[in-house]
């Protein structure tokens, strides 16, 4: 760790260059003359001039955040906001991707370094591995999950109440889930489908990832739009790369810029 530390500090003090103190984007990364970006207030968009960061002036939700800031919206792996038909970097470090209406859409390929594939292979509740693009049930019985390019994406559905205890006599773990009205993912008083980003129509109980894997939508059926998580990738590969620094144990606070460059580090053959 130590090592890392180091090396992201020397690669920290070269990639600095050029950047303008004024120019912070929502994850507190500095950017260079002409990078467009989302600004400190996740909301609005701004763009680096040499008096500082000029954004736009909309009203913001109260709930923006730095996780929903960027979701399906085309954020390279240098943090900078792309325009419609543009081609950049996914946030991995290694996929492309184009920009269109509805955020990047990106080759789909686990292309970190064999001896890190484990920062994104999925495994299920049970520890089976899976394949890209494989779906199973989360260990909560109700929400769905897919394999996606950084990881397992989950819909994030109140599913009701939910235990595990083992039965003795069968020697087995059990999960139990009692679900609500209000906590089915699918509406079963209708049929109706949704039509996700490509137009194309998706039956109730659906799932899919969106183009630049980071969120997961879900048909409801009830003749409402598809329900999606609401993550940006950069959000998604840091909590990501916290889980595995740490196998899952709390973890001090690290910025993008550090975790960008630990993921450089990690392309260039440092690890």
């Amino acid at each position: 760790m130590l090592f890392i530390t180091l090396a992201a500090t020397s690669l920290a003090q070269e990639a600095q260059e050029g950047v303008i103190a004024a120019c912070k984007d929502v994850d507190g990364t500095l950017h260079k003359l002409g990078d467009s970006y989302i600004g400190p207030d996740a909301c609005n968009k701004c763009k680096c001039l040499e008096s500082g960061s000029a954004c736009t002036k909309r009203l913001c939700p109260k709930d923006s955040s730095s996780r929903s800031a960027e979701a399906f919206k085309c954020v390279d792996n240098m943090g900078v906001l792309h325009e419609k038909n543009e081609t950049y970097t996914h946030v991995d470090g290694c996929n492309t991707c184009k920009c269109g209406e509805h955020g990047g859409a990106c080759t789909r390929k686990f292309c970190i370094k064999k001896e890190m594939r484990t920062l994104s292979t999925c495994f299920d509740a049970d520890g089976n591995e899976k394949s890209l693009a494989a779906e199973w049930l989360d260990m909560d019985g109700c929400n769905k999950c897919l394999c996606g390019i950084l990881g397992a994406v989950c819909t994030e559905m109140f599913c009701g109440e939910h235990r595990m205890y083992e039965n003795e006599a069968d020697q087995a773990k059990v999960q139990e889930v009692i679900h609500t009205d209000e906590g089915t993912i699918v509406d079963e008083s209708g049929d109706q489908p949704c039509t996700d980003e490509d137009n194309k129509t998706q039956w109730p109980g659906n799932s899919w990832l969106s183009k630049d894997s980071c969120n997961i939508c879900t048909c409801p059926g009830n003749g409402t739009s598809p329900i999606c998580t609401q993550m940006g990738c950069r959000v998604r590969l840091e909590r990501l790369l916290q889980s595995n620094l740490t196998g899952g144990a709390p973890v001090q606070t690290y910025t993008w810029f550090t975790f960008s460059l630990i993921i450089s580090a990690a392309f260039a053959g440092f690890l």
